[in-house]
């Protein structure tokens, strides 16, 4: 997908000047921003048939955003760092553990 649209480059995979490995790497994927760092004010329907656009991938194009994956990307380590908290309590509370840093 790119943009938010879905495409099926089977066609076009092996006139690629990059080889079909690029595009097989992203198959299924969002490559927006893959395709936006190579192909700087391109846009893909240039290089492809009609017939490859598939529809819309159902995305909200804000959740795309750098900003939205940033705030993602901070709530998950926010996640991450209030268990790994918890799990150190609870190391530190069970029996297995008590007097292990006196060995």
């Amino acid at each position: 997908a790119i943009e938010g649209k879905v495409y099926d480059l089977t066609e076009f995979a092996d006139r690629h000047p990059g080889g079909p490995t690029t595009i097989l790497k992203s198959a299924g994927k969002d490559a927006t921003k893959m395709f936006k760092d190579i192909h700087k004010g391109v846009r893909i329907e240039q290089y492809l048939r009609p017939e490859a656009f598939l529809g819309d991938a159902g995305i909200d194009e804000d959740l795309m955003s750098d900003e939205f994956w940033h705030k993602l990307r901070q709530a998950r380590i926010e996640e991450v760092e209030e268990e790994l908290e918890r799990l150190g309590a609870s190391a530190d509370a069970h029996p297995a553990y008590q007097g292990a840093g006196a060995m």
